[in-house]
């Protein structure tokens, strides 16, 4: 018998108000733990805001972790925004950075 413990994650969209949205590194690695990698992060956050319109209210890079408080566009979904994000910032760190077999997973994400 297969009984599913993971609750359903709820996504709130299209409520015109400003989140707070956090998310880490795979396994809480120190990903942030240098300046080129913060600022490979913040490229990729601008020019995510720049493409959707979002407006930025405020920032944290943790070692292990991101804070954003922002406001997203009408008509959006901020799990979008936030995957465009990350997913950008990740492809570039290991093409960049990385020198490591391309078959193997490469994970910076929890």
């Amino acid at each position: 018998m297969y009984v599913n413990f993971m609750p359903k994650l709820r996504h709130y969209d299209n409520l015109g108000t400003v989140r707070f949205v956090t998310f880490g590194c795979y396994r809480n690695m120190c990903g942030f733990d240098s300046d080129k990698t913060r600022l490979l992060f913040l490229k990729h956050l601008e020019q995510v805001r720049q493409k959707f319109d979002l407006k930025l209210y405020g920032y944290v890079i943790m070692l292990e972790h991101i804070h954003l408080v922002l406001y997203p566009p009408p008509d959006s979904k901020l799990g979008l925004i936030i995957r465009e994000v990350k997913s950008k910032m990740a492809r570039e760190y290991f093409s960049k950075y990385c020198n490591i077999d391309t078959r193997e997973k490469r994970v910076f994400w929890q």
